[in-house]
Order: structure tokens, then C-alpha cells, then sequence
């Protein structure tokens, strides 16, 4: 996709204000370390529900790795689907009380209903993930911190 004003690659209209000079920060050719990419892009409510739901039943037991995501968070939905694929000894889920408030994309801000310790299996590992809960249908999102406690690297090439 490129800017709707200036045709450039590196930014949309809406996030950046095009200007020459700041243009020229981007000399780099990119063109040849393409690589296919798949980005779900939502610009409206309207006639998606079918397909965010399609999209939410796919992240049901597992992650998304989110960089940009202070503390690591889910929607009571993911939450409450995730509790029926335990057994009966996985179950033993601890609840703590939460204060925390968060922020999607949006703009709004999101109180946590509470905060939740579930297990997980992290490659080979068995770990605890600590989870704030929120009132809004969004899957498991990993914050940075939570990652770099696992021991995680992400390797950029």
C-alpha cells in the first residue's frame, strides 16, 4: 500500500504528514529483501463480525507474540474458551485482583476484570503466564516483558 498524498511506500497519509525532507530519511531500497507478508486490516465495523470471529477462533490456545503491549492481556472470551480446552489438574487457575487499565487501538480506556495465572506450554517448557482480563474479544496478547522473562529472543533479519 502506499501514501495516499505523496505515493510514497514508507507511510499512510493519516499517520505522517508528507514532507520531502522527511522522505529523504528513507533511502534504502527495500525492493530487493521482499518478502511475503499477510496483514489483516479493519477499517470498520460494519458486516465484520463474521470475520473477526474467524479470525478469534483461530488464536483459541494460543498466543500472539505483541511487542508493543505493555502487559500481557486477554478478553474474557479467549479467557473463558481457553479454561474448556484444560483438564481437570490444568484447571487450578489462580485469580488475583487487578487494577490495571489498557488502551487498543481504539483510544478507549479498558479496566481489568481481574488477573489470572494459567498454564501454558512455551516450546518444550512449562510455564505460568499471568494474564490481565478484559471486557472486550481480543486473544492471548504476550507483552515484551512476559517474553524477555520466558527467555524468548526475536531475531530480525
Amino acid at each position: 500500500m502506499k501514501c495516499f498524498n505523496c505515493n510514497s511506500d514508507f507511510h499512510w497519509a493519516r499517520s505522517r504528514p508528507c514532507a520531502t525532507e522527511r522522505n529523504t530519511l528513507y533511502s534504502h531500497d527495500f525492493r530487493g529483501d521482499e518478502e511475503e507478508v499477510q496483514i489483516t486490516m479493519m477499517e470498520s465495523d460494519n458486516g465484520l463480525d463474521d470475520k473477526i470471529d474467524v479470525l478469534f477462533g483461530e488464536t483459541i490456545g494460543a498466543m500472539i507474540l505483541d511487542l508493543g503491549c505493555s502487559k500481557t492481556v486477554c478478553g474474557v472470551r479467549w479467557f473463558e474458551l481457553f479454561l474448556e480446552t484444560l483438564n481437570e489438574m490444568e484447571k487450578k487457575v489462580v485469580y488475583e485482583k487487578s487494577t490495571s487499565f489498557f488502551k487498543f487501538g481504539d483510544g478507549k480506556r479498558m479496566p481489568s476484570i481481574k488477573r489470572a495465572v494459567i498454564p501454558c506450554v512455551l516450546g518444550a517448557k512449562y510455564i505460568s503466564i499471568r494474564t490481565d482480563i478484559v471486557a472486550c474479544n481480543i486473544p492471548l496478547l504476550l507483552s515484551k516483558a512476559s517474553m524477555k522473562k520466558a527467555g524468548m529472543e526475536i531475531h530480525k533479519h
